[in-house]
């Protein structure tokens, strides 16, 4: 488990603001620097992005900086953050009295209870923008399914998509290893799939690079590995520098309330549907969509959502699917767990005969082991597999249960033990059974025994409460 970085005993001291600046490079594009300081070093945080979003522009206050380097700034050291430029007053309210208290906690208090420390602006705009990102993933995606022109309350319909580089191209996959573009090819290459979409469908985009990833991780100010650490604070300050334009802003979500945790050593997601409405400032408001929707419940959606047929990118390695990466492996087996008219509606997204040519077997006759993994990706299996096993049974099929030889029978460890449907603590239990029965053995695989039950149908019972016998 990856541990925070402890401030240390001697305060780092504090971390300036120092300058705020507009430049131009170019005849179409800006960059917006932060000169950032410390009593031993210096570094510039830069944003660029085309010169057309000039009028949404909101350079004249450190939210941007601020937002971005709380949580970096805390686990470092710091005690404080300070600038002479302002900052929105509902903000500093939000960082300094629910943000930063409760992140302290988070990190066990091994971190820094840093003070924000610049003067205060209460001046608000009210930009015509109502934005949520695209990078044609599955949860951006959703979200403009939720959003998009038949959402109920007009004032709250996406009229704008961002697309934002703030650490997320790494273009690794931990079975594959990296791909052969580097971090900002895939930003540009990606950048101009969403560029092609925004044009088909009539959004305008903003689309910001930035260095936020080399200022955490190479300046010597910070020491921030991990993106999904800190993803939160890199792409809502992006879309804070844009506050005279954008007011509302959806930022799409992973997990919903029943998988919250407050801990700095996994995923901010975890936390951010408390966290994210903590970040508006009077001028922008944040919001998490997606409602209660798991994963899956997301994909059933996008095989209602035509505009993404042929514009899904999911990728860790490459530009367009690869179709083996562990996030193209995952969306691939979801959608096909809606069946073949679900899946064959993505051919211009998926390679889809080499999936099902290749994969499709080899994938579903593991989900059993894969699905029971101590990883970050066994409850999307879990998903997929009782996807499957309502929409598209037939793909359960290709599981295979290995009988252990002179193993003929199995017995209940216990007074009121469940037999399952399915492989699945969540499936539906058929009975109760007791160590005074003796269950005739069929197979098993990871942690679940076949049995086949009084009726002769197959059910299963869980290797913790049984006991194989001869």
């Amino acid at each position: 488990m990856q541990k925070v970085e402890k401030a240390s005993k001697t305060s780092m001291g504090s971390l300036s603001i120092s300058h705020i600046e507009r430049k131009a490079v170019g005849n179409d594009k800006l960059r917006v620097e932060f000169t950032l300081k410390t009593a031993q070093k210096e570094a510039v945080l830069w944003y660029l992005f085309d010169r057309s979003l000039e009028q949404y522009l909101c350079d004249d206050r450190c939210d941007t900086a601020v937002t971005a380097l709380t949580l970096a700034a805390m686990k470092y050291g710091y005690s404080s953050i300070e600038s002479e430029y302002p900052i929105s007053e509902k903000l500093y309210y939000n960082l300094q009295y629910h943000v930063i208290p409760q992140l302290y906690v988070g990190g066990d208090r091994r971190i820094s209870r840093i003070k924000i420390k610049a003067p205060l602006t209460s001046e608000v705009f009210h930009g015509p923008l109502v934005a949520t990102g695209m990078s044609r993933g599955v949860d951006s995606f959703a979200s403009l399914y939720e959003y998009s022109e038949n959402f109920e309350l007009k004032e709250y319909r996406v009229n704008a998509l961002t697309y934002f580089q703030a650490g997320a191209h790494h273009g690794f996959d931990h079975d594959l290893g990296h791909g052969t573009e580097s971090r900002l090819e895939l930003f540009q290459h990606q950048l101009q799939g969403t560029i092609d979409f925004c044009k088909e469908n009539g959004y305008p985009l903003l689309a910001v690079q930035s260095n936020i990833r080399e200022v955490l991780l190479e300046s010597g100010l910070f020491l921030e590995k991990y993106f999904d650490r800190t993803h939160t604070f890199r792409n809502l300050s992006i879309a804070m520098l844009f506050q005279k334009g954008i007011r509302r802003y959806y930022y799409s979500s992973t997990y919903t309330l029943n998988d919250f945790k407050l801990t700095l050593h996994a995923d901010m997601a975890y936390y951010e549907r408390w966290l994210i409405p903590h970040l508006s400032t009077g001028s922008i408001e944040f919001f998490q969509p997606n409602q209660d929707w798991r994963r899956i419940d997301k994909v059933e959606k996008l095989t209602r959502f035509e505009p993404c047929y042929d514009h899904l990118q999911v990728c860790l390695i490459k530009t367009g699917n690869c179709g083996k990466c562990m996030k193209c492996r995952r969306t691939l087996m979801e959608l096909d767990a809606y069946g073949d008219e679900a899946l064959d509606k993505f051919k211009n997204s998926f390679d889809i005969e080499t999936y099902k040519r290749e994969d499709r077997r080899r994938w579903f006759a593991s989900i059993v082991e894969d699905k029971e993994k101590d990883n970050s990706e066994a409850h999307y299996f879990e998903e997929s597999f009782l996807c499957a096993a309502e929409h598209h049974p037939e793909l359960l099929e290709y599981m295979e249960f290995s009988k252990a030889e002179g193993i003929h029978h199995v017995k209940p460890l216990g007074r009121r033990i469940n037999i399952r449907k399915l492989p699945s603590l969540k499936s539906d239990i058929l009975y109760i059974a007791s160590s005074r029965d003796l269950l005739k053995y069929v197979g098993d695989r990871g942690p679940w025994i076949a049995i086949e039950t009084p009726d002769g149908e197959r059910a299963y019972i869980h290797k913790d409460f049984a006991e194989l016998l001869p």
